[in-house]
C-alpha cells in the first residue's frame, strides 16, 4: 500500500530537528530511520534523539540497578525436582547457579539464571491506527533497532502497575485501557530461567504533560517513533538487515499487540485461514 513501505533515510530526510548542532555524532540514527513515500497521513514523526543526555549526566544514579533483587526475583526451586544448588554469580541484575536435579547423574549439573522480572507496553495512540515505539541502540546490538517501551518491575510493583509507570517515564503516555498480552507473566527461558516477562497493549494512548512527571532512566541513545498500522505489520513479517525489531520479547510484543488489536476491533478478521 501507499505510504507504508519501510525503507533507509537519507540525510536530506531527516527532520529539521536532528539537523545542525550535534548530528555528526548522531549520524549514524539515520541509518535505520523510517522513510516513507507516498500519502502524507504515513508520516511518522521523529523527536527526542539522544532523549536522556541531561538527566544522565546530571544523575550519575540513574545507571545504578534496580534495588530489591532478592525480592523481585526469588530463587527458583521447583518441587520435588530442585534437591540442591550452588551460587556462582550474583549481581544486582542476575543470579547464576547450578542445580542438582532429581532423577539426574550426581555430576549433571543444570545452569540455571535468575534474572530481574521485566515488562513490555505496546502503544496505540489515541484515535489513529498508528503506534508508538522507539528506534533505539542496546549494548548487545551493533545498530539502532525499534523496540516497544521496556522495563524492570520494581519492588512491591505489581506488573501492570510497572507497565503503567514505566509508559509514563519513557514516552509520557497514558492509555485508556492495559491490555495484557497472554498469560501475566512467562518465562524467558523455560529451561534456563532469566526471569519473568509480562507484556500490555496500551490502547487509546495520548500524552500527558506536568512538572511533577517522573524522569526516565534510559541509558542509551534513543528517539520516539511512530508507525501505523500496515507499518507495522510488515516490521513483523519482512524486516529488513536495517530495519528490525532487536529482541524476541519485543517481537512477540508487538505481534501479539497487533492479534489483540484486531481481536478488539475487528474479531471477524480472527477467523482461521484454513476454514
Amino acid at each position: 500500500m501507499r505510504g507504508d513501505n519501510l525503507e533507509l533515510v537519507s540525510e536530506k530526510n531527516i527532520s529539521p530537528d536532528l539537523k545542525g548542532e550535534g548530528l555528526k555524532d548522531r549520524r549514524r540514527l539515520s541509518h535505520s530511520l523510517f522513510g516513507l513515500n507516498g500519502d502524507s497521513d504515513g508520516i511518522i514523526y521523529i523527536e527526542n534523539v539522544v532523549k536522556n543526555e541531561k538527566y544522565n549526566h546530571d544523575h550519575p544514579s540513574a545507571s545504578s540497578p534496580t534495588k530489591g533483587f532478592e525480592e523481585t526475583s526469588p530463587k527458583w526451586r521447583k518441587k520435588k525436582d530442585t534437591i540442591d544448588s550452588k551460587l556462582i554469580y550474583e549481581s544486582p541484575y542476575l543470579r547464576v547457579e547450578e542445580h542438582k536435579r532429581a532423577g539426574f547423574d550426581d555430576d549433571d549439573v543444570w545452569t540455571w539464571v535468575d534474572a530481574i522480572d521485566t515488562i513490555n507496553i505496546m502503544i496505540h495512540l489515541k484515535g489513529s491506527n498508528k503506534f508508538a515505539v522507539f528506534n533505539q541502540t542496546k549494548y548487545g546490538v551493533d545498530s539502532f533497532v525499534v523496540s516497544p517501551i521496556g522495563g524492570h518491575i520494581e519492588v512491591g510493583e505489581l506488573p501492570l502497575e510497572a507497565a503503567k509507570r514505566e509508559a509514563l517515564e519513557e514516552m509520557r503516555m497514558k492509555c485508556e485501557e492495559y491490555l495484557p498480552l497472554g498469560h501475566e507473566e512467562t518465562r524467558l527461558d523455560v529451561n534456563r530461567g532469566f526471569g519473568f516477562v509480562s507484556t500490555y497493549l496500551g490502547y487509546n494512548c495520548e500524552k500527558v504533560t506536568g512538572e511533577d512527571l517522573p524522569e526516565s532512566d534510559e541509558l542509551e541513545a534513543q528517539e520516539y517513533i511512530e508507525m501505523n498500522w500496515n507499518q507495522m505489520v510488515q516490521l513483523a513479517l519482512n524486516p529488513s538487515k536495517e530495519v528490525y525489531i532487536g529482541e524476541n520479547r519485543w517481537s512477540n510484543t508487538v505481534a501479539m499487540s497487533l492479534l489483540k488489536l484486531t481481536e478488539k476491533l475487528r474479531p471477524e478478521h480472527l477467523s482461521s485461514p484454513f476454514q
